[in-house]
């Protein structure tokens, strides 16, 4: 079976996590999507072929971080992101918006889905990738919605 690490043996493979909730609405806001049931699709599928890859790999060719831990230690973060890329860090990195249309980082931008989303729109995303978000480290936001599912199907 070939993959990316046996195809590509010297690459190096970056895994940006984010909760699933925010990813959603970003993908809404993106027109990827038009409600959060089908929007937390996009990053179940990125989610399982991150798994895909990490199963078939090399661990020592894989980094991943959360992006609420990026924007939270920008330096420290990209720090550690440098080293495993072999390269090193310099704070001029956090000035990129100086020279691009992308706005620095902004904490306000992590868990955007508690101020912004309905608490309908959250249980959607919940409950359709609920064993997925606590695979990946994130508390649900009122306990187990499985045992809601079944009116959704």
């Amino acid at each position: 079976m070939t993959g990316p690490s046996t195809t590509f043996p010297n690459a190096k493979f970056v895994h940006i996590l984010r909760d699933p909730r925010d990813v959603a609405k970003s993908t809404i806001r993106m027109g990827w999507a038009g409600n959060t049931y089908h929007a937390v699709d996009h990053w179940m599928k990125s989610e399982k072929s991150w798994d895909r890859l990490v199963a078939g790999g090399n661990p020592a060719s894989l980094f991943e971080f959360r992006y609420e831990d990026l924007i939270g230690d920008l330096s420290g973060t990209l720090t550690a992101l440098c080293y495993f890329l072999n390269t090193e860090y310099d704070s001029q990195m956090l000035r990129y918006h100086e020279n691009s249309t992308y706005a620095p980082p902004d904490i306000s931008l992590t868990q955007q889905w508690k101020r912004l989303q309905t608490p309908r729109e959250i249980e959607l995303v919940e409950i359709k990738a609920s064993g997925l978000i606590q695979a990946r480290g994130y508390e649900l936001s009122a306990g187990d919605p499985s045992g809601t599912a079944n009116w959704i199907l």
